[in-house]
């Protein structure tokens, strides 16, 4: 079919000297996608050394600003280790977003700067997971060859160690002019690593400039040598895991047995959430008895467990401890305020309470449970201070004030009689942070500085108090500051009981990542039908609205192609993205309405793609058996021969509800086939909901049967 030209798209075209359509891979790395590539690829993976690659694979995301490489790295990893982010990503789904990670530094400032590997690895704690972070020595190899050669050798070890495993991700920070590239600093995770040939797959988050490749591993190592020039130290790689044994909330420690039988269930986001909430009922109970502040706090959070995720829970193994602590605590009368109380005060939520009640002073017979309140307190104060902890394990030698909104409940900086309302100035200078204290005339003038640590002050981050608020502006040079602005506080009120963090698959859907799946992969692999898996897996885009499935589906397949937009993305980079596809339909219909079968095609014959396409007879098999066989037939004659190439691939328009799913109408592309299993490997481009799957080759094609109410002649 050639191309409709009475359909050509009226964006304007860019001049194409001044943007980019993705960059050549330099000689020292082997495309993912090439002949070579994939014979590495497979013997990885016979050495057992592509186990991470299966889950990074499934959630790799595209970093959707320059800057973002670090945000998008830890977004694939997050997702992949399948941590619920506890906060509503777009309704009704929770899932791990580039945006959303914005509890350390405001998003602006990242888009302006990118992170460092201090401020990655805290982001991550900041998120629930365990850190280990190793960089090489600072200079040369040849000026310190022993540590040079130390440092490489506990790098290949890592990497053969974390590449066996699926529980845990090594991502690498690195300069991208040490591989040949263009560029400076990047975040990537490391998916694979072949011993025979001593390479490393990187899966590189800026797909819209160099996808997939294998690199040396010393090459890789050598490239985190160049000091970042924002931390002044070397990059390096850091190791993700996560595990609900380990503590969720403290960046301090991750002790997988540590001495409390409680434990925080919020992440540094849904804890700042859940404290704005709490302040005004902190206030209120300052001068209150124990009994009505923990009476208050209960009843608040009994009836907005639909708001925020349950704050506390028994740690796993300990039950029988809980037991005898809970009952001790019940047995408690002062606790309950001459019965004027709910009929029952859950213990669980009654430590809750206490930890956050430092002002009261615990009656004797509560004396017992002072070990567990503090370290629930270290928890919640971890989450206050994360970030300049962070900085503090880099630098011990630096001596430095932390500024923490300690149980920001208080609405105060590190309490009310030390601070009171009085404006704060959070300094950074270089490696060093420091906690001053402002006198203002007005609002926007500096008349005093109190500077504790002295010294040379580069930037300056002042907050003021004003009408329950905390406000912040930027100076440079301690002189004049900006405009006042609000801080980002995230958004209150998202209803967790109607939101889902993904859904289970149903029994007819074997899970690309289970072992089953993983067996199905080898065996499609060796029978030469993973052939559309390779370019599919390096571009595949998760839908970014409920109704883009079919704009997600499309991107996917003309990034696999290499088709060139000739328009620009986002500067300098041209590459499809799901709002670029808006055509004789607006996105504000197809966010409302979908696409039909006819409207995708048509949308792709835009773009410059040829195609065929089929439907099943109407009706049930039964009412036109013949028709329905020959249908089948040919279906699976198409999907054999499309899944040995990568010059072409297979879509699919289904309902959901066929295949035991929820939802309704759906597309995706199909990357493999098993004809020893005829199943069919599906990359979901809802990876929110269901990542990528195998389902038998029938029953997908049934799915298609369904009549779509929404088809329209076009």
């Amino acid at each position: 079919m050639t191309e409709d030209k009475s359909d050509q798209s009226t964006h304007e075209i860019i001049n194409p000297t001044r943007s980019f359509y993705q960059r050549q891979l330099p000689e020292s790395c082997l495309s993912f996608t090439s002949d070579r590539g994939k014979a590495l690829f497979r013997s990885a993976l016979a050495d057992g050394h592509l186990e991470s690659f299966f889950p990074l694979a499934s959630q790799l995301v595209t970093q959707h600003e320059p800057s973002f490489c670090g945000l998008a790295t830890l977004c694939t990893v997050l997702n992949a280790l399948g941590v619920d982010p506890k906060r509503v990503w777009k309704h009704p789904w929770r899932w791990f977003e580039q945006d959303m990670l914005d509890c350390c530094r405001p998003l602006e400032s990242i888009r302006k700067n990118g992170i460092t590997l201090a401020e990655f690895n805290c982001l991550a704690r900041c998120n629930g997971l365990a850190v280990k972070s190793q960089s090489p020595p600072i200079g040369a190899p040849e000026d310190d060859p022993i540590g040079y050669q130390t440092g490489l050798k506990e790098f290949r070890s890592q990497l053969a160690k974390i590449t066996a495993l699926s529980s845990a991700f090594l991502v690498v920070s690195f300069c991208r002019a040490s591989l040949g590239q263009t560029g400076t600093g990047h975040f990537s995770p490391v998916a694979g690593y072949s011993p025979e040939e001593d390479r490393v797959l990187v899966l590189d988050v800026a797909r819209f400039k160099y996808p997939s490749y294998w690199v040396g591993l010393e090459d890789l190592y050598k490239s985190m040598i160049p000091v970042d020039p924002a931390s002044q130290r070397p990059r390096g790689y850091t190791i993700l895991s996560y595990s609900p044994f380990l503590e969720k909330a403290n960046c301090l420690t991750c002790n997988p047995n540590p001495p409390s039988i409680t434990r925080i269930n919020l992440n540094k986001s849904s804890w700042a959430i859940l404290s704005r909430e709490l302040s005004p009922i902190l206030e209120s109970v300052k001068a209150e008895p124990l009994s009505v502040g923990i009476q208050k706090i209960y009843a608040y959070i009994s009836t907005s467990l639909a708001q925020i995720p349950n704050p506390i829970e028994i740690r796993p193994g300990v039950e029988s401890e809980a037991e005898s602590l809970f009952g001790q605590i019940s047995s408690s009368a002062h606790l309950l305020d001459d019965g004027n109380h709910p009929e029952k005060l859950p213990p669980l939520l009654i430590v809750f309470a206490l930890a956050v009640l430092p002002s009261h002073p615990l009656p004797l017979d509560l004396k017992f449970l002072e070990p567990e309140l503090a370290y629930l307190r270290s928890q919640l104060h971890a989450l206050g201070e994360c970030c300049s902890l962070e900085n503090d394990h880099e630098h011990p030698q630096e001596h430095r004030f932390s500024l923490m909104l300690y149980l920001l409940g208080h609405g105060r900086i590190l309490g009310d009689s030390y601070m009171g309302t009085r404006p704060v100035m959070f300094l950074r200078s270089g490696l060093s942070d420091g906690l001053c204290i402002a006198s203002f005339n007005g609002e926007r003038t500096i008349t005093t500085v109190e500077n504790p640590t002295g010294g040379f002050v580069s930037s300056f981050l002042f907050l003021i108090r004003k009408e329950g608020n905390w406000i912040q502006t930027s100076s440079y040079n301690g002189i004049a500051h900006d405009q006042l602005r609000r801080l980002p506080i995230p958004t209150a009120g998202t209803d967790l009981t109607l939101s889902f963090h993904r859904r289970p698959l149903p029994e007819g859907c074997l899970s690309f990542t289970s072992d089953e799946g993983k067996d199905l992969f080898r065996s499609a692999l060796a029978e030469g039908h993973l052939e559309s898996y390779f370019p599919l897996a390096s571009q595949l885009v998760t839908q970014n609205e409920p109704a883009f499935c079919g704009l997600a589906t499309l991107c996917t397949v003309l990034n696999a192609l290499g088709v060139d937009p000739k328009r620009v993305w986002k500067h300098p980079w041209r590459w499809y993205d799901q709002e670029m596809l808006e055509s004789w339909q607006s996105l504000e219909s197809i966010r409302k309405n979908g696409v039909t079968l006819a409207q995708f095609n048509r949308m792709a014959r835009r773009n410059g793609l040829t195609f065929t396409s089929q439907s099943p007879p109407i009706g049930a098999p039964e009412d036109d058996p013949e028709g329905y066989q020959t249908g089948l037939q040919e279906f699976r004659s198409q999907v054999a021969e499309i899944t040995a190439q990568s010059s072409a691939f297979l879509v699919v328009s289904f309902c959901r509800e066929s295949l035991g799913q929820t939802g309704t109408g759906h597309f995706s592309p199909v990357a493999g086939y098993s004809p020893k299993e005829n199943r069919v490997l599906v990359l979901d481009v809802a990876r929110f909901k269901y990542p990528s799957y195998w389902v038998d080759l029938e029953v997908l094609y049934k799915s298609m049967i369904p009549v779509d109410p929404r088809k329209l002649t076009v």
